[in-house]
């Protein structure tokens, strides 16, 4: 957690080790965690690129928020991004990316999928270009996680 938080100060062992116990050392979940407490602006990064945890109650309040584990955060980031893309089109996007194994720029317009809206996604670790302009959903989602529950859940 140090490393994705960038932080170097061992007062945020016994927060950092919560986490670890109620999401895992599983290195998915870990960077999940870290993207949503960085949009809570609970972690971070200075200019000189060192991170820092804010001292206040609201990392505590995460904390408590993420007591179902990795299922917990992803909701709560999905809620993030929502904020930005529709949830509706969220969800179209994942589904045609979850049916095609892929979306290439031949999916992207037939689809009428904007390319700011993939790299969004891809800004909040929900997709990876795979090649040059082949995104896909992280495998991680896919395979660490029971992805077709979580989808379905979100969805």
């Amino acid at each position: 957690m140090q490393e994705l938080t960038r932080t170097n100060l061992d007062e945020n062992e016994e927060y950092f080790s919560e986490i670890i116990s109620k999401i895992s050392l599983k290195p998915y979940n870990l960077l999940q965690v870290t993207k949503y407490l960085e949009e809570l602006n609970i972690v971070s990064i200075s200019s000189d690129k060192r991170g820092y945890i804010v001292p206040n109650l609201e990392k505590y309040e995460a904390l408590s928020n993420i007591s179902n584990g990795i299922t917990s955060v992803l909701e709560k980031r999905f809620a993030f991004i929502y904020k930005d893309i529709p949830e509706s089109r969220v969800k179209f996007i994942l589904s045609i990316i979850y049916i095609f194994d892929h979306l290439d720029k031949k999916l992207q317009d037939i689809f009428q999928i904007d390319s700011k809206e993939l790299d969004f996604l891809c800004e909040k670790n929900i997709l990876r270009v795979q090649t040059l302009a082949i995104y896909n959903i992280l495998t991680m989602i896919l395979s660490e996680i029971s992805s077709i529950k979580i989808i379905q859940k979100i969805f």
